[in-house]
């Protein structure tokens, strides 16, 4: 199929460096997620799975920049799991973990303890000005410009989310730990107690990670050359 990239360079680098032995004995709740062409649905895999590899390589297989992972044997097509699921923090937090990192690939500044209205760099209009040194702006350009500022706006909505969700959870704990130092009317208690048993999570700590400058040409995420890969790997140590 038509793609921007191919996907050998990624496979021969995971081929070299990720062994399933070490994986399977390392203690570590590792799953990597895709989405099916065919069925359209989100899954997730583990190193127990026969087909692991494959899937890994299509869990990071984003449509378009990179051609898909047919797995003839199962009759099935994949691909990236952010198609369906950007951050998938649903499946973090049902794993009972003491705590969760949110490790973002793009540029994010937070706005004192709250995160930004956009993750997704500013242009000049002589960017999308029509006589700009006779440039034409096409249909591709707004579309890719669109899918941009979409995939943003969708990870940003699920961290806030959780992190709403995180600070909701923790007050019902306080509340309900109040409850039990202190003689509440039975109502309230009642309903406390109908509140803990409907929500049945706990608040877990979360943090997000992120660079704090742009990489690349206006920090696009569909390029992918060794030297931005480079620049972005040192900014993170």
């Amino acid at each position: 199929m038509d793609s921007l990239y191919s996907l050998e360079p990624l496979s021969a680098l995971i081929n070299k460096h990720v062994k399933l032995k070490y994986l399977k004995n390392s203690g570590r709740d590792f799953k990597v997620g895709t989405v099916s062409l065919v069925s359209a649905r989100y899954h997730e895999w583990g190193p127990a799975d026969p087909y692991f590899m494959d899937k890994l390589i299509a869990s990071a297989s984003i449509p378009v920049v990179f051609p898909y992972v047919d797995l003839k044997t199962s009759r099935d097509v994949l691909v990236d799991g952010g198609v369906r699921n950007i951050s998938p923090l649903s499946s973090a937090f049902d794993a009972q973990p003491d705590e969760i990192y949110v490790l973002l690939t793009s540029r994010l500044v937070k706005e004192g303890l709250k995160l930004p209205d956009s993750g997704v760099q500013e242009h000049d209009y002589e960017k999308w000005d029509d006589n700009w040194l006779g440039t034409k702006i096409s249909g591709l350009d707004v579309l890719k410009r669109t899918i941009e500022i979409l995939t943003d706006e969708i990870y940003l909505d699920d961290i806030r989310g959780a992190l709403e969700w995180n600070e909701m959870i923790k007050n019902i704990e306080t509340v309900k730990q109040a409850s039990q130092t202190h003689t509440l009317p039975d109502e309230i208690t009642k309903t406390i107690s109908e509140l803990t048993s409907k929500v049945k999570k706990r608040h877990v700590p979360l943090f997000v990670i992120a660079p704090q400058e742009w990489f690349g040409d206006e920090n696009k995420s569909t390029e992918f050359s060794p030297g931005l890969i480079e620049q972005a790997i040192n900014h993170g140590r």
